[in-house]
């Protein structure tokens, strides 16, 4: 197979660079059970909740208030998962990128 000039010039850029498969792949790494983001880990879990913003607080007392304590614990773990999810991305991306970086 020859290579062409354009083929020469994307070989390293491909071989620095990372997909979305990778991302998650890392992700699941990263949440699951006892890793730096498992959103069932007590800190986790208590921190992703302290950071809920306003309207997210407001939907946890409606249904408290509602007692609809079913919705209340979907919402919750929902709310808990996304945000460790979120932060376990970031954390899979910056890693990714500081591994990528070329070193001289």
């Amino acid at each position: 197979m020859t290579m062409t000039y354009d083929d020469w010039l994307q070989d390293p850029y491909h071989d620095q660079t990372f997909c979305q498969d990778d991302v998650n792949e890392k992700v699941k790494e990263l949440t699951s059970e006892g890793a730096d983001f498992d959103p069932y880990d007590w800190q986790n879990f208590t921190d992703a909740l302290c950071n809920a913003n306003v309207k997210e607080i407001g939907q946890i007392f409606s249904f408290s208030i509602d007692k609809e304590y079913e919705k209340l614990g979907k919402f919750i773990h929902s709310l808990v998962v996304t945000e460790m999810e979120k932060r376990a991305e970031k954390q899979a991306i910056e890693d990714f990128e500081q591994d990528s970086v070329f070193v001289e």
